[in-house]
């Protein structure tokens, strides 16, 4: 019975050693620099608006030692985060990226970090709306655009009444792809004009009905 109490003593020890380590840096960190971090921007600093992602900010010490949020030695409580257009959830830790961010051409998201202990360091996270994905590329980054009928070929006879589906793609000036009827780069309908002859277009099932040219 002795040796057991004694395990037991020996383990909730160690457990509170952990736990006073996991905890010594709150507060007491000589910050030297902050830097917030959001996964999922690209290349430009973009993200497509509505998107939520994994939020982390890193402190680098005056020794060059790095605290990080993402293995909790920093802690959110020593952190004063404020922003512009996004909103944090300090639960999932995750930084959403409002839509409301609006359409303008000097449109951005903003993410202020300050170091409680020392507001005067600071970092700053800056990334831009792309809505290309959710509205499709404008006209003037368009490369080009591939179209056609149920893969019919040019010069193929078409059946009257017999519906066929619409294929359109757009590749834009980095080299993304757009569909039409795309859940994700979407190609929207409204960027099209479509000038059917002797066809029936449906919006609704995206595709186009030949008719009988003997009653048109």
């Amino acid at each position: 019975m002795f040796k057991r109490t004694y395990s037991c003593t020996v383990l909730a020890a160690l457990l509170f050693a952990a736990l006073l380590a996991g905890c010594a840096n709150q507060g007491k960190i000589t910050a030297a620099s902050v830097q917030p971090l959001a996964a999922g921007l690209d290349a430009r600093g973009r993200i497509v608006p509505g998107a939520s992602t994994p939020f982390e900010i890193r402190i680098r010490d005056r020794d060059g030692k790095t605290f990080t949020t993402a293995d909790d030695s920093l802690a959110w409580d020593d952190l004063l985060i404020t922003g512009a257009n996004v909103r944090f959830d300090a639960g999932s830790k995750t930084l959403s990226f409002l839509p409301t961010v609006g359409q303008s051409p000097g449109a951005s998201y903003q993410v202020s970090v300050a170091y409680k202990a020392d507001p005067e360091i600071k970092g700053t996270l800056v990334a831009y709306p792309d809505w290309a994905p959710l509205l499709g590329p404008e006209p003037e980054h368009v490369q080009s655009l591939e179209f056609n009928l149920g893969g019919l070929v040019e010069g193929a006879r078409l059946i009257p009444g017999t519906p066929l589906p619409l294929k359109v793609a757009v590749q834009d000036d980095e080299g993304r792809r757009f569909d039409l009827g795309a859940t994700r780069n979407i190609l929207p309908l409204e960027r099209l004009l479509l000038e059917p002859l002797n066809m029936q277009f449906s919006p609704e099932r995206k595709e186009v009905l030949p008719l009988n040219d003997k009653k048109v």
